[in-house]
């Protein structure tokens, strides 16, 4: 019977010295992912801030290595006027981690999922903003000939 119960206490001190190991490890490691994912995510804003004037911000962002992203309360703001052009009550993004390490960000994210979209644009007054947009994804798609080229005019 003393056997058993020696046993048993081992087996559990063992487990529960795992447990504390795994968790010791995992700590620094989960630091170090979410330092360099918000240090990925402010260069990402600050490139669209420069190429297109556009502020964006959130509420909440809650990354999992494996499987996705998860952002809430996406604003993006018109950087000269700063009046919001468009809100995003959730956006979802599904990845297939080996996909991603393989062959790349095109080919591994699986799904995207967008909730609560409002977009409002006023030709007038974001009407630098729209020609900013307009240069950007034109010069894309003069480079497709096959695809018909998007020009806006503004309000005059």
């Amino acid at each position: 019977m003393k056997t058993r119960i020696l046993k048993t206490s081992a087996g559990s001190i063992i487990f529960l010295l795992l447990v504390i190991g795994v968790v010791a490890l995992i700590k620094p490691v989960h630091e170090r992912i979410e330092k360099f994912s918000s240090l990925q995510k402010e260069k990402i804003f600050k490139t669209v801030k420069e190429k297109t004037g556009l502020d964006i911000s959130y509420e909440k962002f809650s990354p999992s290595i494996f499987s996705g992203i998860n952002f809430e309360g996406i604003s993006v703001k018109d950087g000269n006027s700063g009046k919001t052009v468009l809100e995003v009550s959730r956006v979802s993004v599904s990845y297939s981690f080996k996909d991603l390490l393989k062959n790349g960000v095109p080919y591994g994210i699986k799904l995207l999922l967008l909730d609560g979209v409002s977009v409002e644009i006023d030709g007038s007054e974001n009407s630098q903003l729209l020609e900013n947009l307009v240069n950007i994804f034109g010069s894309s798609s003069k480079k497709n000939k096959s695809e018909k080229n998007i020009v806006y005019k503004g309000q005059q």
